[in-house]
């Protein structure tokens, strides 16, 4: 089994691989599909966060298919909204997770230092996963410390990939490339000179920790 864990792509789904997709409220709202979902506030996108979280509140209370809220978090390159507003949107996501059972599935650029904070100051219950993580062995470690999972994909520092395989917190994804999760596989255990079995049984045992009660009650629905 492999896991995609963020992914904003249909690659043409096979029993073989359990993607999550990510998706706004708003996407939400129009999609007929029954895939396994993650649904949030993008740092990218709050326009009009009160009537989204709203909407999100909604949804979660009246669906059981989300396996996480996300993607979410802050963002302090590319979003126009202040670190403010980010930063109030994302623990009104922070208490829904923890309310609600759901990981959060976290975006941040340059932001992974207020993300240690928030998540000190918090000591959440539920699990928080930094996708398309790309950072340095000395910040990967803080982050394992703390408590985080960190999700790779097609790029990745080999020496964060290893500290977190080591510690069994590593979680693969597609996001928005072109590389298949399959590819990104054979890629990451070449990296870390294991066999293509023995991550696919790693990620799969962190996944299922993570995500299994909920896929649990959504596969019996």
């Amino acid at each position: 089994m492999y896991w995609d864990i963020h992914s904003h792509k249909a690659f043409g789904e096979t029993e073989a691989v359990l993607r999550i997709h990510s998706l706004t409220p708003s996407e939400f709202r129009e999609s007929e599909t029954s895939e396994f979902i993650s649904i949030g506030l993008h740092p990218w996108h709050l326009e009009k966060f009160d009537e989204q979280l709203d909407q999100l509140k909604q949804i979660l209370n009246s669906t059981t298919s989300i396996l996480a809220i996300g993607e979410c978090g802050l963002d302090r390159i590319k979003s126009k909204y202040s670190l403010e507003t980010q930063t109030n949107v994302f623990l009104e996501q922070i208490e829904l997770s923890e309310a609600f059972n759901l990981p959060l599935i976290l975006h941040s650029v340059k932001t992974n230092s207020d993300l240690l904070h928030i998540m000190k100051e918090k000591k959440p219950h539920s699990p928080w996963i930094i996708h398309g993580y790309r950072g340095n062995a000395i910040e990967c470690a803080k982050l394992l410390r703390t408590g985080f999972y960190l999700s790779f994909g097609e790029h990745f520092n080999p020496e964060s990939l290893t500290l977190a395989y080591k510690n069994s917190r590593l979680l693969t994804e597609t996001d928005t490339g072109e590389v298949s999760i399959e590819t990104t596989y054979k890629n990451i255990s070449r990296s870390l000179k294991i066999d293509l079995q023995e991550l696919e049984q790693s990620v799969d045992k962190t996944a299922r920790n993570i995500f299994g009660a909920r896929l649990s009650l959504t596969l019996s629905c």
